[in-house]
């Protein structure tokens, strides 16, 4: 930062806990979105079940292999791209790694059953149940002070 400008942080729209409700909904919608392509193109099998959203540190883990990837496939087109690297990195580095983290925390999960016992006890029976639960529980978004 120039100026003696202060730099200014604050959470990033990856980070689960810090979510409001739209944001949440938001990130849902790109992490299903998300893993639902890399499950068809990447075919990790059992490793990534279909119960994976009920897991909280499975959605953390593919959040941030999703972040990763964005990182270095989404890029500004009026920036030169040292990809090559990256590129690699991302499947050498993180791909692997994240799948296997994902699969020993899926271990007793299949198919066809979830393994999960989620506290409270109370758990959805489907994915769109699942996520309207997530982002009901959230605080609303600040939309600033009305006059």
């Amino acid at each position: 930062m120039t100026g003696g400008q202060q730099p200014v942080f604050g959470p990033s729209r990856f980070a689960w806990a810090d979510l409001d409700r739209d944001s949440a909904r938001s990130l849902w919608t790109d992490l299903t979105t998300w893993v639902d392509w890399f499950r068809e193109r990447y075919q990790p099998g059992s490793k990534i079940t279909p119960c994976w959203y009920r897991h909280g540190a499975v959605v953390e883990e593919l959040t941030a292999l999703m972040a990763a990837h964005k990182a270095v496939y989404v890029v500004d087109r009026g920036v030169p791209e040292p990809w090559t690297e990256n590129l690699t990195a991302w499947h050498t580095q993180w791909m692997r790694s994240a799948v296997d983290a994902v699969a020993r925390l899926l271990a007793d999960c299949t198919d066809q059953h979830c393994a999960h016992r989620p506290h409270p006890p109370k758990i959805a029976t489907d994915l769109g149940g699942f996520i309207r639960d997530d982002i009901a529980r959230r605080p609303a978004p600040n939309r600033g002070s009305t006059p």
